[in-house]
């Protein structure tokens, strides 16, 4: 997967969740992260027409990816919650300017190669999703059902 097919994959996910009045969420990580904090790399975002926030939980970091993301100037860290935190309008400017962001992190913070490979989920009903491997192929998920068995670590 290159640099142009992952900000395109950032784009479609942030634009979909974006346009849906209820809401959503989008998260995009590395394989590795299906095993939990603090394994893998780990993006999320949630919101719909109102907004989207990007949000990285700080346990998924290590002390020197703090250190990088404090320079950032998109990110506030949100101590109460446990995560840095950025906030956006859903402009196609805006989408263009989180898919960057999003890349960045991944590259500059996580320190992910040139071919780095990602897995997106995105819902747009709080109940039922798509997930997008890094082949391009898609498949609906119940987003409800995989976040319990992940929590019970299941799958």
């Amino acid at each position: 997967m290159d640099k142009t097919q992952r900000i395109n994959l950032f784009k479609k996910c942030l634009k979909n969740v974006a346009e849906e009045s209820m809401g959503g969420l989008i998260h995009f990580y590395t394989k590795e992260a299906l095993q939990g904090p603090p394994n893998g790399c780990f993006v999320q975002f949630a919101g719909g027409i109102e907004g989207l926030a990007c949000d990285i939980p700080i346990i998924w970091l290590s002390k020197e990816e703090i250190e990088k993301i404090r320079k950032i100037p998109e990110f506030f860290e949100a101590k109460e919650i446990g995560s840095f935190q950025a906030y956006f309008g859903v402009s196609d400017e805006d989408i263009e300017k989180m898919a960057n962001l999003t890349e960045k992190i991944f590259t500059e913070i996580y320190n992910l190669p040139p071919n780095y490979e990602i897995i997106a989920e995105y819902t747009i009903n709080q109940k039922t999703g798509i997930r997008i491997y890094p082949d391009g192929k898609e498949e609906k998920i119940n987003w409800i059902k995989e976040s319990l068995l992940r929590k019970l670590k299941l799958i």
